[in-house]
């Protein structure tokens, strides 16, 4: 397989052109390995371990019932002195195609390949590693018809004069591509081979569709997430603020909550009283100061149906697209005495409220009263196995442990989750249990001051400590364990957690 590769990014995009009836979707922003050996001189399977680190956007391309992928790339090529071996400088070049055996799921371990060339060579940043370990790209259209875009490339290439022929879908790419996303990719990529890691790009990854739904609501109607325990609610939300630089605002909702929480309110501490502000309050603050917020309401439907008027006042949106929220302070006049409530106006497209609740006969929660619905756009979100293992991933990065926990911990929360169907658990096991065992045993290891270098010195300390947790799933309240529960229980982790052969 032969890549045109371009010297500068006018040459590419000249090539740029939309089609009717063509749909393009980002699916990955990142380093990605461009394998050199995949084919050896025969034209036979290579070897697939000379590989170099590039930086790739991959789109999804989609007409009618086909996908492809279209994958962008940017290099940096060094030029060397007279000996060969001096780099004098280095410069990026570009290029695009059609089709690819990772993306569509045939290759698995390139990036693994590359990761661990880059992490021996030491030139890299250890995050950048671990996102090439994770290899968010692969198997994203497990499905992909052949489109013939090298054998046009080739063709056009062999004519004189040469003719570069794109196929509709690297065109259609190339036209949805936002304006300095080429030279973005080469300032990106020198910053990765220099070590540094700020610039390494939020994996976009496959959105499922509430999670579609979710962002194409941001900060234009606030949302309520209902789903199962484990979906990732609050994750989605945490997400959301990072994604449009916002300030994020937690709160636990609770049948007694009054409105004096939602504000700035007094407080006694030490002999003396202090203003504290509540999340409306806090908002506020932050909108005046020009950042945006993302207000998370968790556990929404636990409040008091009473006290539903504390939330429809400041989510009810005036005639200048704004809100009226009352912060709780009070404006006093001088000269009357008098004091009155300070109400402030905010633009609606700086405050995002993003509600959550667990949903299920099981919770006893109370029905949502009609005009808090109305305020709101309901997205039932269940458990995503995708999601869940970004999740994990982000975790086991931030943590720097082997990702391959990642696909372990999805395998048990799975089994674990199977066997509550069947009656044999009483309770699900959840994202939320995973990242806290990675934590647990990470923060453990430094307080001990023990070092494991691998998965397999990992391995039993996570299983452990998963063990530890058994009453996360089973139904402690009802006196000492079930033995039978414990058996099935070890069985699922001892299943789900094999060092791969």
């Amino acid at each position: 397989m032969a890549l045109k590769w371009f010297d500068t990014t006018a040459e590419l995009m000249a090539l740029a052109q939309d089609a009717p009836g063509t749909n393009v979707f980002p699916l990955y922003s990142g380093p990605f390995p461009l394998v050199h050996d995949e084919l050896n001189a025969d034209m036979t399977p290579g070897a697939r371990q000379d590989v170099e680190m590039v930086n790739a956007r991959i789109y999804k391309v989609q007409v009618g019932a086909d996908e492809y992928a279209a994958v962008a790339l940017c290099r940096m090529v060094n030029e060397l002195a007279a000996d060969g071996v001096t780099v004098v400088s280095s410069k990026p070049e570009w290029t695009m195609y059609c089709g690819d055996g990772q993306v569509k799921g045939e290759f698995r371990n390139d990036g693994k390949t590359l990761a661990a060339k880059v992490r021996k060579e030491g030139k890299v940043s250890n995050k950048l590693a671990n996102a090439l370990e994770a290899s968010e790209w692969a198997a994203k259209i497990p499905t992909m018809p052949t489109c013939g875009y090298f054998k046009m490339l080739a063709r056009g290439l062999a004519q004189t004069p040469q003719r570069i022929i794109f196929c509709s879908h690297t065109k259609a790419a190339l036209a949805n591509m936002p304006a300095g996303e080429l030279e973005d990719m080469a300032t990106e990529l020198k910053g990765w081979l220099e070590g540094g890691d700020a610039s390494v790009a939020e994996v976009i990854g496959a959105m499922s569709p509430e999670e579609e739904a979710f962002y194409d609501a941001a900060f234009i109607q606030h949302v309520l997430l209902a789903g199962e325990r484990g979906a990732g609610k609050t994750y989605l939300a945490r997400m959301a603020a990072d994604k449009y630089d916002a300030m994020y605002l937690e709160m636990q909702m609770h049948p007694s909550m009054e409105a004096w929480e939602f504000r700035s309110h007094d407080r006694a501490f030490n002999g003396k009283v202090y203003t504290v502000q509540g999340p409306f309050a806090q908002a506020v603050e932050a909108i005046r100061g020009g950042k945006k917020v993302v207000l998370c309401m968790d556990e929404f439907l636990n409040m008091n149906p009473m006290y539903t008027n504390v939330i429809n006042s400041p989510l009810s949106l005036t005639h200048n697209d704004t809100y009226l929220i009352n912060t709780g302070s009070l404006i006093v006049d001088e000269a009357s005495g008098l004091a009155k409530e300070e109400i402030v106006e905010v633009p609606a497209d700086m405050l995002w409220v993003v509600a959550t609740s667990n949903i299920g006969a099981r919770y006893n929660l109370d029905k949502m009263t009609p005009s808090v619905r109305a305020r709101f756009q309901i997205i039932l979100m269940n458990t995503n196995a995708d999601r869940t293992k970004s999740i994990l991933e982000k975790t086991l990065a931030k943590y720097e442990m082997p990702m391959d926990f990642a696909e372990m911990f999805k395998k048990f929360i799975e089994a674990a989750n199977q066997a509550v169907a069947e009656n044999t658990l009483d309770e699900e096991a959840t994202t939320r249990l995973a990242c806290n065992v990675i934590r647990s045993v990470y923060l453990k290891s430094v307080r001990d001051k023990k070092k494991y270098a691998n998965l397999k010195q990992w391995m039993p300390v996570v299983k452990k400590q998963l063990m530890a947790e058994i009453a996360q799933v089973v139904n402690f309240e009802l006196g000492p364990l079930d033995t039978d529960q414990e058996e099935r229980f070890k069985a699922i982790v001892d299943a789900s957690f094999k060092a791969p052969k």
